[in-house]
């Protein structure tokens, strides 16, 4: 068997070097597109349909929860809690600094004269988080607990895929930015 010895000129070395370069920058490109896309996924729905009828072959729809449950709750029901009640309660889900300081953007700890924390109230629901499950305007939740329990969840579960900044932007206008007004009163609370 016989040995190759191939000898690169300077030239060739440093054209070597820029094309690894552009490769391994096309690679991350690629991937940061993966990445988007699966993030895309979890917010839109893909339904492929068959191209012999006249119709559009993709439809791309924005997913909303309807709720079916009646709206009407008596009053003797529900438990009335105290802002030190339900401060303790988020604590106790986890990442308690950062739910409440969210709870505080979004709805001033429930206190703001004004609001889509308002509407659920009128309804004898809560959601002091501005909390869209699948971008439902509407949402509210039955209990402060679950609003708690599910908004904490799914904070913990964007965290391990996005740097906080980015998660308060996506959190607050659905969109991936590294940085926006509201990440920015995030922290100087």
């Amino acid at each position: 068997m016989q040995k190759l010895n191939i000898a690169l000129t300077k030239r060739q070395k440093i054209l070597l070097g820029v094309c690894l370069v552009l490769t391994l920058v096309d690679l991350g490109l690629i991937l940061a597109d993966f990445r988007g896309i699966v993030l895309w996924s979890k917010w839109h729905n893909v339904e492929i349909r068959s191209p012999l009828v006249t119709q559009k072959p993709i439809v791309i729809t924005l997913l909303e929860v309807e709720s079916t449950e009646p709206f009407t709750v008596l009053a003797a029901e529900k438990k009335t809690l105290t802002q030190t009640d339900k401060t303790k309660i988020v604590y106790e889900e986890g990442l308690g600094e950062l739910v409440e300081k969210i709870r505080t953007l979004e709805s001033g700890r429930g206190e703001n004269s004004e609001g889509h924390h308002k509407f659920c109230e009128s309804i004898g629901k809560t959601n002091e988080f501005g909390f869209f499950a699948r971008g439902n305007r509407k949402f509210c939740f039955d209990t402060f607990e679950e609003s708690v329990k599910e908004v904490t969840d799914w904070l913990r579960s964007q965290l391990v895929e996005m740097p906080l900044d980015v998660m308060l932007c996506f959190y607050n206008q659905g969109k991936l930015m590294d940085t926006c007004k509201y990440s920015q009163d995030y922290h100087a609370l």
